[in-house]
């Protein structure tokens, strides 16, 4: 159920495959499936932090270790407003970086940008804080260009597909409410 999800946020969009062409979804195939996605309106830091905790503990309780979860949010700062929280709390976790790779050995749940999981794969991917791809275009758009926020929004997307399909067992996204 999440790779048609994941897939679902593309659709109707041309996605630039960087070769020259356009990339298309026809033909793909998931090895993993997962159950249907959550998503859970949030009003604040805070807020995702009980749902982050919460999934934690469901997840200890049906044997999934927290270094098999990740918490994946839109930029660094985010990234580490949610480390300290966390912290703040008692839980261990795993910033995972450019400069700091996934140690299996090390305990606590990884967190990370959306950028940083591409190429990796959780049980659990939590999208904490997500505002939604046209916030995200309107915010990080370079030109006032309408065609530039549009492709903004469609790269935005792209990201949060990345993101989803990361996760192999659950996918729960926290959108803002805004």
């Amino acid at each position: 159920m999440i790779a048609p999800w994941a897939c679902a946020q593309l659709e109707g969009r041309a996605v630039d495959d960087l070769d020259g062409d356009l990339d298309s979804l026809r033909g793909y195939r998931s090895l993993t499936h997962g159950e249907k996605p959550l998503l859970i309106p949030t009003a604040s830091l805070q807020e995702d932090v009980r749902h982050v905790r919460k999934v934690l503990k469901s997840g200890a309780e049906q044997g999934i270790e927290a270094r098999k979860m990740c918490v994946a949010m839109r930029d660094n700062g985010s990234v580490d407003d949610m480390a300290s929280m966390l912290a703040s709390e008692g839980i261990a976790c795993l910033k995972l970086s450019s400069n700091a790779t996934d140690d299996p050995a090390t305990p606590g749940v990884r967190l990370a940008t959306m950028h940083r999981i591409k190429g990796l794969e959780f049980d659990v991917v939590i999208v904490a804080g997500y505002e939604g791809a046209d916030v995200y275009a309107q915010r990080f758009s370079k030109d006032e260009d309408a065609g530039v926020t549009e492709d903004t929004a469609t790269a935005e997307r792209c990201l949060l597909h990345v993101a989803a399909t990361r996760a192999k067992r659950q996918l729960i996204v926290l959108q803002r409410a805004i």
